[in-house]
């Protein structure tokens, strides 16, 4: 995978984000909820958004990990699937923390 598909990905998941052009999967709106999240304070965090990891063999499906910001200013993780001419799979959200994440982009080692 090159650096310039990702590019667009990521570019593809920032247009989605600011048309609030996806679709949380149920494990997404568990974790939403058990974060304390409302659907409007996750709403705009893939349109500004930073890729962390992309997942090019992921068994679900190409898929990658950004960084995005809440209204708050915190950071929130979100593991989406873009497609083309789709809306976003939003796979996964969640704050990232201890002891899994040493900061917003680090892992912890």
């Amino acid at each position: 995978m090159s650096e310039e598909s990702f590019e667009k990905d990521l570019f593809e998941i920032q247009r989605q984000g600011a048309r609030k052009e996806f679709i949380l999967s149920l494990h997404a709106d568990e974790e939403r909820m058990k974060d304390g999240l409302d659907y409007d304070d996750i709403a705009h965090a893939p349109s500004q958004c930073q890729l962390l990891e992309p997942y090019p063999e992921d068994r679900r499906g190409r898929s990658c990990l950004v960084l995005g910001k809440l209204p708050d200013g915190r950071s929130i993780h979100i593991v989406c699937a873009p497609k083309p001419m789709e809306p976003l799979i939003i796979v996964t959200l969640y704050l990232p923390s201890m002891p899994k994440w040493a900061s917003d982009r680090e892992r912890n080692r």
